[in-house]
């Protein structure tokens, strides 16, 4: 959908029906969660629901909940009451699911009776008799023999998220949730070491009118018991004395809880296991220390035989070399048995991405203390074809087909062929990947490719090649580092700028290295967690390169959960260009652009920024965007967001659109591009909708211009339509 600009009365009666939707889907997610009511509620006549059948349904005395909102509390029980033998028992069984509503939203004294009229022969009526009572609200709740624990630490357990935006704010009572705070409480202190605790029953005393409640609960802590010591008994072996240490340090003065025994169980099997002795058996037992309240752990061990292993037994792989299976694998024939070097060997296998299932056994030899390590694989299919098809506000329809082979000779190798097309350009791919380059963690992509697309002041055609290596380290860092050559040509160039009389067909070269922190939950919608870069690319005539620049980026995007089903995402990107050596000016297409659907969304395709006498985007040598945006889900894929975009180039007026010449020297441009770096920021507002597909959320965002400057042909609003969230 292209951009457009009309009145702006448009824009606001789409923003209030988006503001509607918004504030309705949460109450109609609470009120229907049950789904839609069966074909027999349908139908409404005067406050009365018709059952086919004969029977009509009736409600008096419900104000809180509408007639709909109760049939449908009640629509399992109520979906065969025609053919019931006896209505009675059908009617109870509704009314009780109508009572238990009320009693979820706080109606505490809420009771739902039934009366049942015949009218033969016209058939016989349903009466429903609701009384509501008040609903409550907690006032205080209070502890009492709590010597150990603070109140607030108790509270937590037993708060609930109210009406409001903050936790805490309006809650309602509501008994079951009471109940589930006092057993969650119950296992707090369980675990604190308290085993004979015991919670007595809430008392509750409502105020005069019904509608608060106090609500006081007794503790009785009872001894608190920790772990006084481990002992150690049974097929002790050398070197255990560090174990014991080790075990006494972080189990000694601990709280007492069954589970303990597990891991001090957990924790000797493993280092027997990993010691060989894969058929360790250890017993744990709990008896009495010197003090009330002490235990002492004693763990009685049977170590077995220790397993060294005779050979590698490998089936399932179909396709995959033996040889690829074995490189992935940390055991060779005489190694003794690891437990770790097992899960290894399952990791290493299992992060290929090859395996839709991997078993390792142990199977025995001739010899008792011999064991065959056998590896059993189920391969994913390794052929891949694939198409794609999206919008954009500025290509307008997008398809992208490609086909891959994920296990090139069965080696884990990977080679992919696409093209895709849109209404401004096509471009083609041939990529080779190697994830795991001569046999280290290291991944190295060979990607040869084309493209030519129209830019809104010029078109370009690039082809070349590059080569990249990276690795991925603990904590989701990403290291990469590599080398790009292309030839680059523009045509059509509608700047009437000095830029625009460089020489626009030239080689480049480039060194590039790139660190990435990446935390977040999810790469399409995230709720939580955050990525941050920095990247440096450097071009030189030593690389091939006809022009030489030093380019800095980095950026960071930040989610975090406000409540349930509502994110708030941030986004910092920024970027500078410095041209190097006698370069002054750089052509076009190696500039920076600000502007369209992915960000500042109030402005069309690179429409931010400087333009020429004749109004065409010439770009700058550095940029900055910031962002903001609440999102919340609404239903199933569906979710809406509140965004606010601020963004700007620098320099921030072109020389040509001042009349003036370009700059004279390197020096005069990297001081009119540092001095205006923070400068003439231009903003954003606007609302989205999305919906998830497999490939990426649909997007469809309205972003209004509150500054908007109609001499440099900008709009009220801009609407984009695109594949993918903006940040």
């Amino acid at each position: 959908m292209s951009p457009i600009r009309k009145s702006p009365y448009l824009f606001f009666i789409f923003v209030l029906f988006l503001v509607q939707l918004w504030a309705g889907a949460g109450s109609t997610a609470a009120s229907d969660d049950r789904g839609d009511s069966p074909e027999m509620f349908r139908e409404e006549r005067n406050g009365q629901g018709t059952v086919s059948g004969g029977i009509d349904l009736v409600m008096t005395g419900n104000n809180s909940f509408s007639e709909r909102e109760l049939l449908r509390a009640a629509a399992e029980e109520l979906a065969g009451m025609e053919e019931a033998p006896y209505l009675s028992a059908v009617a109870d069984d509704a009314a009780f699911q109508m009572e238990t509503k009320y009693r979820q939203a706080g109606y505490v004294f809420a009771s739902v009776g039934y009366r049942i009229e015949d009218h033969e022969p016209q058939g016989r009526t349903v009466t429903f008799l609701i009384e509501e009572g008040p609903q409550v609200t907690i006032r205080h709740i209070r502890f009492s023999g709590n010597h150990n624990q603070p109140d607030e630490k108790l509270l937590a357990h037993l708060q609930q998220n109210g009406k409001g935006l903050f936790p805490g704010f309006g809650r309602i009572f509501i008994e079951s949730v009471i109940l589930d705070g006092i057993a969650s409480l119950k296992q707090s202190y369980f675990t604190m070491g308290y085993q004979d605790v015991e919670i007595g029953e809430p008392q509750l005393d409502f105020s005069s009118d019904r509608t608060l409640v106090d609500i006081a609960l007794e503790i009785n802590e009872g001894t608190r018991y920790t772990v006084a010591g481990v002992e150690l008994a049974g097929d002790l072996l050398p070197g255990l004395e560090e174990l014991l240490a080790e075990l006494k340090e972080r189990l000694g003065g601990q709280p007492y809880f069954p589970r303990r025994k597990l891991e001090l169980r957990s924790s000797i099997s493993e280092t027997y296991a990993n010691r060989g002795y894969a058929e360790v058996q250890v017993e744990v037992a709990a008896r009495a220390g010197e003090k009330k309240g002490e235990v002492v752990l004693v763990a009685d061990i049977e170590s077995g035989r220790q397993i060294i292993i005779s050979r590698l037994i490998f089936s399932g792989n179909l396709k995959t070399e033996e040889s690829f299976l074995r490189s992935r694998v940390k055991f060779t024939p005489g190694d003794i048995y690891s437990r770790e070097r097992r899960r290894q060997s399952f990791q290493e296998l299992y992060h290929t991405g090859l395996f839709t299932k991997i078993d390792m056994e142990l199977l025995a030899e001739g010899e008792a203390d011999k064991r065959a390590l056998q590896v059993v694989v189920d391969e994913y299919p390794s052929k891949e074809v694939y198409t794609e098809i999206g919008w954009g506000s500025y290509e307008y329809l997008r398809m992208r087909a490609g086909l891959g082979e994920n296990n090139l000779f069965g080696t884990g190798r990977i080679v992919r062929a696409e093209a895709g097309a849109s209404f401004k350009g096509e471009d083609f791919l041939l990529k080779l990947t190697d994830p795991w380059f001569l046999g280290t963690d290291i991944t190295a992509d060979l990607p040869f490719f084309y493209r030519r697309r129209e830019e809104p002041t010029y078109k370009r055609k690039d082809s070349g090649g590059s080569v990249l290596f990276s690795r991925e380290f603990a904590n989701d860092l990403i290291l990469s580092a590599g080398y790009q050559f292309k030839r680059t040509a523009l045509t059509d160039i509608e700047v009437q700028s000095a830029i625009a009389e460089l020489d626009n067909n030239y080689n480049l070269g480039t060194a590039k290295f790139q660190i990435a922190l990446d935390t977040r939950d999810d790469i399409f919608m995230p709720t939580s967690g955050y990525r941050l870069f920095f990247s440096e690319e450097y071009s030189d005539k030593v690389l091939a390169s006809d022009i030489q620049y030093l380019r800095s980026s980095g950026g960071l995007r930040y989610f975090f959960s406000l409540r349930p089903n509502l994110v708030l995402g941030a986004r910092i990107d920024t970027g500078l260009l410095l041209p190097l050596g006698n370069q002054v000016e750089l052509p076009l297409s190696e500039r920076y652009y600000n502007g369209g659907e992915n960000t500042v969304r109030s402005f069309r395709q690179d429409r931010l920024g400087p333009i020429d006498l004749s109004g065409d985007p010439v770009g700058g040598m550095a940029y900055n965007i910031l962002s903001m945006e609440l999102r919340r889900n609404m239903t199933g894929n569906f979710s809406m967001s509140f965004f606010v975009d601020a963004g700007n180039i620098a320099p921030n007026e072109s020389r040509s659109g001042q009349g003036g010449l370009s700059f004279s020297s390197r020096s005069e441009l990297v001081e009119a591009t540092l001095s205006e770096y923070f400068n003439d920021f231009r903003t954003g507002v606007g609302l989205g909708l999305q919906y998830l597909l497999p490939v990426g959320p649909a997007r469809l965002d309205v972003a209004f211009n509150p500054d908007r400057k109609p001499e440099r042909d900008e709009r009220e609003y801009v609407i984009h339509f695109s594949i993918g969230m903006a940040f």
